[in-house]
């Protein structure tokens, strides 16, 4: 064996060491292998580049790890909801069985309509077509939809047959494949030119919704089956403390909730730190980063604890990214400076741009038109693809065609209430407000009373007005929404195609809601967080002068 053999198999050998297998079995709600199932293992919450296995007949799967990490491990099933779980692996790991039994999909019993979407419109939520309903002899609504096939299978999904509204498989089918969304699209035989009837009935969905599924079996690792299970209790109590307001519709947050959570992850922290379980204390520090809230007494001094017992390169603040920013700016000044400096060497190129976006709002909000350009400059060449800072550098981009002081993009929209179409130039001369939104966006909602005062109070001053552009997937999502707690009385446009659309690409929209205020001239002279929440009526009583 030459040494250049002997070299080559040490380095295989070392490969093959480092990589960690995880493995399992998915099982349908009734405990058996489900129609079609996959496991999908990629970074924590990076679905986009995650890579998906097709699980054996018998509901198996077997996926290689190439080095230790915090992933995101989800599997999916053929009329089932998909389970995302999360795994923190370190080198110590050789393999960890995962076993699922999932829950079924949520299917509506007596649907106020279905409608589907299929290859034919490629999948277009904005060009949803409705099915049929009719009366079987027994009293029952069965669904049908027919249209002529344009090859040798057509493939479908149905929207509303199951709670939440996404689009999922259908009954009629000849096989299944994954949408990539985490559900499934039915596919039927056909030949060119037949004609093809899908026919859905409620009554064949025959799963039942459980409260005890999902059931995640974590076999033989006890780290990773406690840290899941200390994961969603965390992510529970979090989703308790928020209460829906019955006067606003928005959601509150209920304080002695938060701080009762707050209270149970630091006593996690310390008794394991006490009982030397390290990785563990680390672990309960990530979440204590991840339920971060500033709005509370308490900011500073959590943001201060985890700053001074969480190194800047621990691997746990990949499940905390969403609070980086918020811990720098309310910590101890001089220990976050420090704690920056750290971070801006994470490993991890998602918190290493955060950091950057941090810098660069410092340096926009200081007038810093150099270094904010340098900064930008930077985290598009090298962060593009960080999904996490798509908004801030959609926001701070130094040449955005939509700013404070430049001419508002050129744009015509059919009005919802068939009175006509409005313009950039039909709305010259007053002050208005366009605002991108949808029914599906929470932040959205969260802004409508804030936004029903602000228009009480400064509608007609200056002929300010209010143009709502919906990015819903269907026009007809819109009027039910204001006909129950929002009216939203001002003018409304619907922009097919979502984030696709032509207009929400002119206007640079990266996410919702977006408010831009036009003046006059056609000028931008506000947008953004200017506009949302209290400091939209502050915003507003300086363009259009204070109302009593």
């Amino acid at each position: 064996m030459t040494k250049y053999l002997a070299l080559f198999i040490l380095v295989l050998a070392a490969n093959a060491s480092a990589q960690i297998t995880i493995e399992g079995t998915v099982t349908d709600a009734n405990g058996k292998a489900p129609q079609l199932a996959h496991a999908h293992i990629g970074k924590f919450n990076d679905d986009k580049h995650s890579t998906s296995t097709p699980c054996t007949p018998d509901g198996h799967y077997s996926i290689q790890i190439p080095k230790a990490g915090i992933y995101t491990l989800r599997l999916s099933a053929v009329d089932h909801e998909e389970v995302s779980i999360p795994l923190f692996l370190d080198e110590s790991e050789k393999s960890v069985t995962v076993n699922c039994k999932l829950s079924p999909n949520g299917f509506v019993k007596e649907p106020e309509k279905i409608t589907v979407i299929g290859d034919w419109n490629k999948f277009a939520f904005a060009s949803t077509e409705q099915m049929t309903p009719t009366k079987s002899a027994d009293g029952r609504t069965v669904y049908t939809y027919e249209r002529a096939a344009i090859g040798d299978t057509l493939s479908y999904q149905l929207m509303g047959s199951v709670e939440g509204g996404h689009s999922v498989n259908g009954q009629s089918a000849d096989y299944f494949t994954y949408d990539g969304g985490g559900d499934y699209r039915s596919v039927m035989r056909t030949k060119k030119g037949d004609k093809v009837v899908i026919i859905y009935d409620p009554a064949k969905s025959n799963y039942m919704k459980l409260p005890n599924l999902p059931i995640v079996d974590i076999r033989d690792n006890p780290f990773i089956k406690n840290a899941y299970a200390f994961h969603e209790a965390v992510i529970k109590l979090r989703d308790a403390t928020f209460t829906k307001n019955p006067k606003t519709g928005a959601e509150d947050v209920d304080t002695a909730k938060y701080n009762s959570m707050l209270s149970k992850i630091i006593q996690v922290f310390r008794n394991t730190t006490a009982s030397g379980d390290k990785r563990m204390a680390q672990f309960a520090l990530g979440l204590l980063a991840k339920v971060y809230n500033s709005e509370l007494p308490s900011a500073t001094e959590n943001a201060d604890l985890i700053m001074n017992s969480m190194p800047a390169n621990s691997q746990n603040w990949v499940i905390a990214t969403s609070s980086i920013g918020e811990i720098i700016t309310h910590g101890t000044p001089k220990l976050a400076a420090t704690y920056s400096a750290g971070l801006r060497t994470h490993p991890e190129p998602t918190v290493r741009a955060i950091v950057l976006v941090k810098d660069l709002e410092l340096a926009y909000n200081g007038k810093n038109e150099p270094e904010a350009r340098r900064l930008y400059t930077m985290l598009k060449k090298d962060y593009a693809d960080v999904k996490e800072i798509k908004w801030e550098v959609n926001l701070y981009n130094p040449d955005a065609a939509v700013q404070v002081g430049k001419d508002i993009p050129s744009f015509e929209v059919a009005l919802l209430d068939g009175s006509g179409k409005v313009s950039n130039t039909s709305m010259l001369g007053r002050y208005y407000m366009i605002d991108f939104w949808a029914t599906w966006c929470g932040p959205c909602v969260r802004e409508m009373p804030a936004i029903h005062k602000a228009y009480e109070k400064f509608k007609g001053r200056k002929g300010f007005e209010i143009l709502s552009l919906s990015m819903d997937a269907a026009e007809a999502q819109i009027a039910p929404f204001r006909t129950k707690k929002w009216k939203m009385p001002w003018l409304h446009a619907f922009i097919p195609g979502i984030f696709d659309a032509s207009l929400a690409k002119k206007f640079e929209v990266a996410g919702i809601p977006k408010p831009v205020l036009v003046g006059p001239d056609g000028k931008v002279v506000a947008m953004q967080e200017t506009l949302r929440g209290e400091t939209l009526e502050k915003t507003l009583g300086k363009f259009l002068g204070e109302v009593n």
